[in-house]
């Protein structure tokens, strides 16, 4: 008798008719990012979702898409960067790019060193205004004739 009970309450004893509940839709991925489903559930009649997010591939400034830019990678406490920023800064105007510092010690960082791909430092890359990446220098201190005549 007392498995019956313990069978009863584990399964339930109830008479009334057993409700369904339909799972959750899966998560709704917008540009990459997944959107939480429970606050905007999507089925028939569900309006259009209208969410925009940070793509990490996309740039996040509104430079004009011809406008190139050189990006330095750097970790400014490193002799190695220092070096690099030191040849950069004799180069001066001459390098006709702005100059991007993007330094491996600040975390709002993070997304363009993955994006980029970037595992040693100094690295410099050239890049357009959306961010394609038009030319990348080998990891290291590049003399500022290499660099002038890459951005040449």
């Amino acid at each position: 008798m007392r498995i019956l009970v313990l069978a009863r309450l584990a399964i339930g004893c109830s008479q009334a008719e057993p409700t369904v509940q339909s799972p959750l839709p899966a998560p709704v991925v917008v540009r990459g990012a997944p959107v939480n489903a429970e606050a905007a559930p999507v089925g028939a009649g569900s309006p259009v979702l209208a969410a925009t997010t940070t793509d990490p591939a996309e740039p996040t400034d509104a430079a004009a898409p011809s406008e190139r830019r050189l990006l330095f990678f750097l970790n400014p406490n490193g002799r190695p960067c220092q070096l690099q920023q030191a040849i950069l800064d004799q180069l001066g105007d001459g390098l006709g790019v702005p100059l991007e510092h993007v330094s491996v010690l600040e975390d709002a960082n993070r997304p363009k060193l993955y994006q980029y791909g970037i595992r040693s430092l100094p690295n410099l890359i050239l890049v357009d205004g959306a961010g394609a990446e038009l030319h990348r220098f080998t990891p290291g201190i590049q003399a500022a004739e290499t660099i002038l005549a890459a951005l040449d």
